[in-house]
């Protein structure tokens, strides 16, 4: 998801970089699998935000747990549902103008694969077949962010 949010964001003209201090908008692509992963990511928006960067959480963690859109401590950052990651040049736009935005609504078709993106690893390729989840274990909110398994 990642790669096709910033592919779709350079595509765009943004400048895409690596540190805090150098963005205006800070995008926290989030994991639900472990508690850990769910952690870090809110801790980098809690950095950001001392920093006085624009806030986007995109990913699992608001996709999975819809309240956070309520949360007192997260009522400046704009949240994304990962089935509408095509959306993220919006998301940023409205973000850096100053504008909360909440597109949390699960969409029922999936995210194209004719998206661009920004390949992380050269040596390797990320090949989708499909998104969502079959099981339910009990440490993970896959199935809760993304829904039940659907093939591309």
């Amino acid at each position: 998801d990642g790669e096709y949010m910033m592919g779709q964001l350079r595509d765009y003209g943004y400048q895409l970089v690596d540190t805090l201090e150098e963005c205006d908008v800070c995008v926290v692509n989030s994991c639900t699998v472990k508690t850990p992963s769910e952690a870090r990511g809110l801790h980098i928006l809690r950095e950001a935000r001392a920093a006085g960067k624009g806030l986007v959480l995109a990913g699992c963690v608001p996709s999975g747990d819809r309240g956070l859109a309520e949360s007192k401590h997260l009522r400046d950052v704009s949240m994304l549902h990962v089935t509408q990651l095509d959306r993220i040049v919006e998301v940023v736009d409205d973000t850096a103008k100053g504008h909360r935005v909440t597109l949390l609504d699960r969409r029922e078709d999936l995210p194209s694969l004719a998206l661009p993106k920004v390949r992380r690893d050269r040596l390797s390729e990320i090949i989708t077949i499909n998104a969502g989840c079959l099981g339910k274990c009990t440490y993970c909110k896959t199935i809760a962010a993304r829904g039940s398994v659907k093939s591309y």
